[in-house]
């Protein structure tokens, strides 16, 4: 049976796609091409590249300010499944998701929600049906990973600047009837895993490898449509819609938390 670390690590990458990829401050400015990247020679002018690719997502999706998530995980013999509602924004305290995700090997979800630096998780028997809560801090000690980063648009903006090595303009392709463009970037492992709160053991880079590959298929405004990140024996995919939608992230009611 896999281990709870592997799950870890491999949830907390799903993660910083999930979360990370939600923007980048007012002072981020663009990132650096990385050497030996390959660009479409017949680039049109809306074409995005690698000095643009993040501050131009970024832009898109701070003004439709929501966002709907189905986050599908196949890894080491167990698929896991995440339905979210994120709420993005410039300020990290007004940064909201509501996350519901089924725990590998059970019948039970977890539910997890998000509202600036405060964390309520509801995982079943284990918390009397109810939700703890829990500062982030609390979360990234307990092995979740370093949450607070991964919320925060202007960490994630250095994270892949940092971790950036190559990147691929593909083929257009439909999903769900809008036409989208493939990027493919190149990560560094390392970088990624480390940045998102986990350690680079043996183990983990036996799993994922040196570099991580992040397929990005991205509409004319410049929002993710999906997100595919093939890992170890599986693989991992997001698929974003309701982009600008009306959505509300509220902290459960006194009588639905407990102590933890």
């Amino acid at each position: 049976m896999a281990s709870l670390k592997k799950i870890t690590a491999f949830t907390t990458l799903a993660l910083v796609a999930a979360l990370g990829l939600t923007g980048c401050g007012d002072d981020a400015k663009p990132a650096s091409a990385p050497k030996g990247q390959e660009q479409a020679e017949k680039a049109s002018t809306n074409e995005l590249t690698a000095e643009t690719f993040v501050q131009r997502i970024n832009d898109a999706q701070y003004k439709a300010g929501s966002a709907s998530m189905l986050m599908e995980m196949s890894q080491m013999g167990m698929d896991m499944e995440a339905t979210a509602d994120v709420i993005i924004s410039e300020k990290p305290e007004d940064v909201a998701m509501s996350m519901t995700m089924n725990m590998p090997g059970t019948d039970s979800e977890m539910k997890m929600i998000m509202i600036g630096t405060d964390a309520y998780m509801n995982m079943g028997e284990m918390t009397q049906n109810k939700f703890a809560k829990l500062s982030l801090d609390e979360l990234d000690g307990a092995g979740m990973g370093n949450l607070e980063s991964q919320s925060n648009p202007a960490a994630q903006f250095e994270l892949f600047e940092k971790a950036l090595t190559d990147f691929k303009v593909g083929d257009t392709e439909k999903i769900d009837g809008v036409e989208t463009t493939k990027y493919t970037l190149s990560l560094d492992t390392k970088i990624v895993v480390e940045e998102g709160g986990q350690e680079m053991t043996p183990e983990v880079t036996e799993l994922l490898g040196d570099t991580l590959t992040y397929e990005m298929y991205v509409d004319s405004d410049d929002l993710p449509k999906r997100i595919v990140m093939p890992m170890g024996d599986g693989e991992t995919v997001i698929t974003f819609s309701d982009w600008g939608k009306d959505m509300k992230v509220e902290a459960p009611a006194d009588d639905e938390i407990v102590e933890f």
